[in-house]
């Protein structure tokens, strides 16, 4: 679900295959359209079969995670890249509604908007939690505030949801080892505003992502330097300065089809997979770390592992976790909520914490206490739902609800839907 696709030469498929699929909640014209350019580069990662960069006279090639996949182009924000949420709550509807009746596994959500209430309430959560709740494993970018502030507290809704697989976004350096990999800086980091849920639950690439240009949407003109040219990927001296097929964005839209794209080779192996089972293999067996679990989750995406991965649940919510009067922060087990083959050790690793139930030890200062905290000041332990994150002095915003509000918008009165990386993210 995002601005749309356009027909790109790496989403064309033989004569007996099955069309990409578009969805108009917004828009209403024949045919698929992206006037923005964000939908076609996250389609690109999830889909593209690399047809524009594989010929004999190409030296790198572009290819999606799933391109034997049926793709269904939902478009949900307007071509200037913003939205409705109810409009992006009617997508999810539809996608809810016609689950079955074109095999709908996956939903990749590369959009959120500011954390306003519990996800217990919050409407685009509640639609998230249907669509789990029908069988559908629901991605979702983590967003791309991690700069404000200290940046904890900055994930996005509906990726606050526990239900969702939120993933934020790592900087792998354009090089092949994962030794010099490094959180973007614009990953959004938890624990989620209000509800003190641990995300994101994952991290993969999302800086400089090469993947397929939507000719003549808002991002190929106003930021054309993000282009290929022929010859970044051809040795075709006749055409090396035109412009190619592909351009490079960066933001947690760009990690979280990577993740999606993950999760539909995981059911394609085995379609018998619940989304609790699907997001508990992905954590297990992504790569782990030793940054904190709110800026890295579980580590970073391990295709392989996860589609060789074993084990199954019946549900798999992301944990709560609060702030002791000793500093340390307390986490719900894994292995009380999924199951004992799901232990803390196993999904976060050993570098993240020790003793059961504990994690983050100690925790920095900038988390429980100071004008940044998330706990409002860390004076002692904090209740997992209290509202001091957003209404006290200790806000994670450094003032409050109304700084929070100011510094997003809104359009026409409902909260506005941002699509959760692009250009914004240089």
């Amino acid at each position: 679900m995002d601005t749309g696709v356009q027909l790109h030469p790496d989403f064309k498929r033989p004569i007996g295959s099955k069309p990409i699929v578009e969805v108009e909640i917004v828009g209403h014209e024949t045919g698929l359209a992206d006037y923005f350019g964000h939908g076609t580069h996250v389609a690109g990662i999830l889909y593209g079969n690399g047809y524009s960069s594989s010929d004999n006279l190409s030296f790198r090639a572009f290819k999606g995670l799933a391109p034997g996949a049926q793709l269904i182009s939902v478009r949900a924000l307007a071509p200037d890249g913003t939205g409705y949420t109810s409009d992006v709550i009617a997508g999810i509807d539809w996608v809810v509604r016609n689950a079955r009746g074109y095999n709908i596994r996956v939903l990749n959500l590369s959009l959120g908007h500011p954390v306003y209430e519990s996800y217990l309430t919050d409407p685009l959560c509640r639609v998230v939690a249907a669509a789990v709740r029908k069988g559908i494993v629901v991605v979702i970018a983590a967003g791309n505030d991690g700069s404000i502030g200290t940046g904890f507290g900055t994930i996005t809704s509906p990726g606050n949801s526990p239900y969702a697989i939120t993933v934020g976004a790592l900087d792998d350096k354009n090089t092949v080892s994962a030794a010099d990999d490094v959180l973007a800086w614009y990953s959004g980091k938890g624990p989620t505003l209000l509800d003190f849920v641990v995300k994101p639950d994952l991290v993969a690439p999302g800086t400089w992502i090469v993947s397929a240009r939507a000719v003549s949407s808002w991002l190929d003109t106003q930021h054309h330097e993000l282009t290929l040219q022929i010859a970044d990927y051809k040795n075709d001296p006749a055409h090396a300065t035109q412009d190619g097929a592909y351009y490079t964005l960066s933001g947690t839209s760009m990690a979280a089809p990577m993740v999606a794209g993950a999760a539909a080779l995981m059911l394609q192996k085995d379609p018998t997979l619940n989304p609790a089972t699907v997001k508990a293999r992905l954590m297990k067996s992504a790569v782990k770390d030793t940054r904190l679990v709110f800026e890295t989750g579980a580590g970073a995406l391990d295709v392989y592992g996860a589609v060789n991965a074993t084990g199954s649940t019946q549900n798999s919510p992301s944990p709560q976790a609060m702030v002791g009067s000793n500093g340390f922060v307390y986490l719900q087990d894994t292995a009380l909520l999924w199951g004992s083959s799901w232990s803390q050790g196993a999904i976060w690793g050993s570098g993240k914490g020790s003793a059961a139930g504990v994690s983050l030890t100690p925790v920095p200062s900038s988390i429980t206490s100071g004008s940044g905290a998330i706990w409002g000041g860390g004076s002692g332990a904090k209740s997992l739902t209290e509202n001091s994150a957003v209404t006290s002095s200790g806000a994670i915003w450094g003032g409050g609800r109304s700084s929070l509000s100011s510094t997003t918008g809104t359009i026409g009165g409902e909260t506005a839907i941002w699509g959760g990386g692009g250009s914004y993210c240089k």
